[in-house]
């Protein structure tokens, strides 16, 4: 196996075709936020000191390889001398994220990449996550490593609809009876005001305004609740990724309209079936219409209509539990080689929230 650790931005444009026929070739590697097109925005806007790539190939004349690890390097200051820990890179914008390897190249790519940071980058632990209680990658590592070596942590559940069956009479039967109805009286309260409209926004609009409006908000309606209170950069990324790939659906504003006027939005990526929505809010003036359930009811039948799943986010908020059918978990798994690094990290790991390990 060769592995190639990428640090800078020509490295990583260079790495984009390759990353994205791996990409294609694995459908069950789910999450837009471990894509080439995430990664690269993320790295691009805010340059985070010790990012890096570490692409596995098979052999080192491959132009495809066979995994892709986005990774942010940082020091854990507590003791001294401090210790060098590896994360995933980008993952406070992640419900869940997901490395993409390939099934017969997955344990030879793992075991090359601890080689690369325990060998090469001195690099004595790494936190793998937030991921997907069905990721490929971590059920692989939940199996090859030790148990004593793997600290595993809950991470808030996140409530979606599977709307693969294309049923959405049939999932709306099994809903509380209220809330089909509750988001229908709503649109039609609100059509008594004006021209009401859902539609996405189009390239051709101000997407850049729209995002940066639906983020203000988004911080509003959570004020100091918000989960990226301490970054008022936090709207920057969501703003860049919605310009480039908006065209190509990857991207998805949906909008709800009042006479012309955005009221309410929704901001979704879109992976492999998988709609993940990641922001939604509203104009506080329209607050008593319900904007946002509006917006929901037509997003869950779109996407009853192309067949895909809709993730709606960590947090088992009640409006959240209202629309989903099912809840999955994520988890953190913390993978600590070193009996000497553990014992140094024990007193900072959430051990309230530890899984047993066996």
């Amino acid at each position: 196996m060769h592995a190639q650790v990428v640090t800078s931005l020509p490295e990583l444009e260079a790495l984009k075709l390759g990353w994205q026929r791996l990409s294609a070739m694995l459908p069950d590697a789910l999450g837009f936020f471990g894509s080439w097109e995430y990664v690269h925005a993320y790295v691009e806007t805010y340059a985070p000191p010790g990012w890096m790539v570490v692409a596995i190939f098979e052999n080192k004349t491959d132009l495809t390889p066979c995994a892709v690890f986005p990774l942010l390097k940082i020091s854990f200051d507590a003791c001294q001398p401090p210790i060098a820990l590896a994360t995933t890179l980008g993952i406070q914008f992640s419900p869940y994220t997901e490395f993409n390897v390939r099934p017969d190249q997955r344990a030879a790519s793992w075991s090359a990449l601890f080689a690369v940071l325990h060998e090469h980058l001195h690099i004595e632990g790494m936190l793998f996550g937030p991921t997907h209680e069905e990721s490929r990658n971590y059920l692989h590592l939940l199996e090859s490593l030790s148990p004593e070596t793997r600290v595993i942590l809950k991470r808030p559940a996140y409530p979606y609809i599977d709307g693969r069956p294309g049923n959405f009479k049939a999932y709306m039967k099994g809903r509380k009876y209220s809330t089909l109805r509750d988001a229908q009286r709503c649109a039609r309260r609100l059509a008594e005001t004006g021209a009401v409209s859902l539609d996405l926004a189009g390239d051709n609009e101000n997407v850049r305004e729209i995002v940066q409006q639906l983020c203000r908000w988004n911080s509003e309606l959570f004020a100091d609740q918000h989960l990226h209170l301490n970054r008022s950069d936090w709207p920057d990324l969501f703003a860049i990724l919605a310009e480039r790939y908006l065209a190509s659906g990857q991207v998805e504003l949906s909008v709800l309209r009042l006479d012309g006027k955005i009221i309410a939005a929704g901001y979704s990526v879109i992976d492999k079936e998988r709609r993940y929505y990641s922001i939604a809010a509203y104009d506080p003036a329209y607050r008593r219409y319900s904007p946002s359930k509006i917006l929901m009811a037509w997003i869950i039948e779109r996407t009853f209509a192309e067949h895909g799943v809709l993730c709606l986010g960590a947090g088992l908020y009640p409006y959240k539990l209202d629309w989903s059918q099912a809840v999955a978990d994520t988890k953190l798994l913390w993978i600590l080689p070193k009996p000497e690094t553990r014992e140094v990290m024990a007193p900072y790991l959430n051990w309230d929230k530890l899984i047993p390990s066996s």
